[in-house]
């Protein structure tokens, strides 16, 4: 009753617009709808197909990306490995040469100190060769000195 009454009371557009928003009958909702329904269920599944598909070549994308950057690292990872290989051989080698020269700078240095050593001894021979020449010298000077006169 309440709706008959509103309805004897609208205008034209008014009218229009309740015509337009009313609910369609249950044999022309039912079978558009079904139809609407069914081509967006199709498009919606085409959308998601693509974007599925989308995705997946996407992801493929970046996976091949992500393994190649992987093949680049473990490239790099052995080139590193091998130097450090050669550092470590190169290493050794220099710790070898410098126990050999640190043994020859003991060997040097004790050699030095044998020879400052043996130096000295020598100069103190040689200070007493002088002083007997120098007596020698000197007793010879006397020796002269009587036979001569």
């Amino acid at each position: 009753m309440e709706k008959e009454y509103v309805e004897e009371f609208m205008t034209g557009y008014e009218f229009l617009v309740a015509l337009f928003e009313r609910e369609p009958s249950d044999d022309e909702n039912g079978a558009e709808e079904q139809e609407i329904g069914q081509k967006k269920e199709a498009e919606d599944e085409k959308e998601e197909l693509a974007a599925d598909q989308l995705e997946i070549i996407l992801l493929g994308e970046i996976l091949d990306n992500k393994n190649q950057v992987i093949e680049e690292l473990e490239q790099e990872r052995e080139k590193h490995k091998e130097e450090r290989h050669a550092w470590e051989k190169e290493k050794t080698s220099l710790e070898d040469n410098i126990r050999i020269i640190k043994g020859m700078f003991e060997t040097f240095t004790g050699k030095s100190l044998q020879w400052q050593e043996e130096r000295s001894q020598l100069h103190a021979q040689l200070d007493a060769a002088r002083d007997s020449l120098q007596r020698y010298q000197e007793l010879m000077h006397h020796c002269d000195h009587y036979n001569y006169y």
